[in-house]
């Protein structure tokens, strides 16, 4: 029986990976050590030339700004989330700068930017 010409002709077969495209992800493996290695040495100097107290009050006030940081990230995550990033980060960088009093009021001012924006006001990253 002749084929039909209306019949659509087969998918092409998927062409095998080639060799180069094991590179990115090798060569993306050892930026992230990389990173990671020069960045454990500079905090490690960061925090060996800060006095003790100094080193000790940035870091908990960057752990105290990444907490306060999840409350404005969690309800801008589904609606902003390039906006919910922001936030996190913002509040991050006020924990570390003067700790939870400059950490609260930038969460509390991104919560109430989040919530009053419409959802498609903002363009997505």
């Amino acid at each position: 029986m002749p084929a039909n010409i209306s019949d659509p002709a087969p998918p092409p077969l998927a062409s095998p990976p080639s060799p180069q495209a094991a590179a990115p992800s090798a060569r993306a493996f050892v930026l992230k050590i990389a990173g990671g290695v020069i960045g454990g040495i500079i905090g490690y100097t960061a925090v060996k030339l800060l006095p003790h107290d100094v080193g000790i009050r940035i870091f908990v006030g960057g752990a105290i700004g990444l907490l306060i940081g999840l409350i404005p990230f969690f309800i801008g995550k589904n609606r902003h989330p390039r906006l919910a990033r922001i936030s996190l980060l913002s509040c991050l960088v006020a924990g570390m700068i003067l700790g939870l009093p400059m950490a609260v009021p930038v969460a509390v001012v991104f919560a109430c930017i989040i919530l009053a924006k419409k959802i498609g006001d903002l363009p997505e990253a």
